[in-house]
């Protein structure tokens, strides 16, 4: 009985040892892999493909929100509907001027809150960094 005991105990041991070096030899890292390229800093591509992000405040009795965005290098709009507070246009390139302007609507069309009382456009330059307007 002791022999069987004995033998179970080296059979175990020896599976965990074996266990151990396979393991211990899939954790360590080849020297050169020459599939993986370098990666590179964080740039204003990257920045671009993140998209402008638009915040503003939740209004009562919302149904949604329309943000126009105001290209002045070409003087292109575009217009779109959402019902979160925020959007994040990802068509953004840095260092444009963009003019920017958010309106509030109910159920039925109607215009309960805007971010310039006059429908003007707020001015903002994207360098990457989100933007908060405020209503007006």
């Amino acid at each position: 009985m002791k022999k069987i005991a004995s033998l179970a105990l080296l059979s175990a041991l020896s599976l965990t040892s074996i266990a151990g070096a396979a393991a211990a030899e899939q954790l360590t890292p080849n020297a050169i892999n020459p599939t993986v390229a370098a990666s590179e800093p964080v740039g204003h591509h990257e920045l671009a493909a993140a998209g402008l992000v638009i915040k503003f405040g939740s209004v009562t009795g919302v149904h949604h929100y329309t943000v126009s965005i105001l290209n002045t290098d070409d003087n292109s709009k575009q217009t779109f509907d959402t019902t979160s507070n925020s959007y994040t246009f990802t068509g953004a390139a840095i260092d444009t001027e963009y003019k920017l302007w958010v309106g509030a609507y109910d159920k039925s069309g109607r215009l309960l809150k805007q971010t310039d009382p006059n429908s003007n456009y707020v001015t903002y330059k994207f360098a990457g960094q989100s933007v908060s307007l405020a209503w007006k």
